[in-house]
């Protein structure tokens, strides 16, 4: 809905109320309807250069790993061992607390848990 200046021309467009922007549930609602339905970009594809480099992100809520393979594909995965549910790859929170991770994206790629040392690599084993 456009508001019209005084002189009849078009002016700003109406914004959402500022709850919109706050309230929990308005933000579960949309990570049902379009951050768990769509696509979208969560970096550029020259941040992750080399095979092994990743990235740990937060997306709605999720911890996600980024890793490029050792094929030069990226993939993204929860960052969280399908084992006992332990983060794999530390988070910039983590230095915060000084939470030494003994896990992570090894110099070969795969991706180790730091709880029982379960090992993941790109071909899914």
């Amino acid at each position: 809905m456009a508001v019209r200046g005084s002189n009849g021309t078009k002016g700003l467009e109406k914004s959402l109320p500022s709850h919109y922007y706050t309230s929990p549930e308005i933000f579960q609602l949309e990570k049902n309807l379009i951050f768990s339905q769509e696509w979208f970009c969560v970096g550029r594809e020259e941040e992750l250069p080399e095979p092994g480099n990743y990235s740990v992100l937060e997306v709605a809520g999720e911890s996600i790993l980024v890793v490029r393979t050792a094929k030069g594909e990226l993939k993204a995965h929860y960052n969280v061992c399908r084992h006992r549910g332990a983060q794999l790859c530390a988070t910039p929170q983590d230095s915060e607390w000084n939470v030494d991770l003994v896990g992570g994206v090894t110099p070969s790629g795969s991706i180790r848990c730091p709880y029982h040392q379960w090992t993941y690599t790109s071909k899914a084993s």
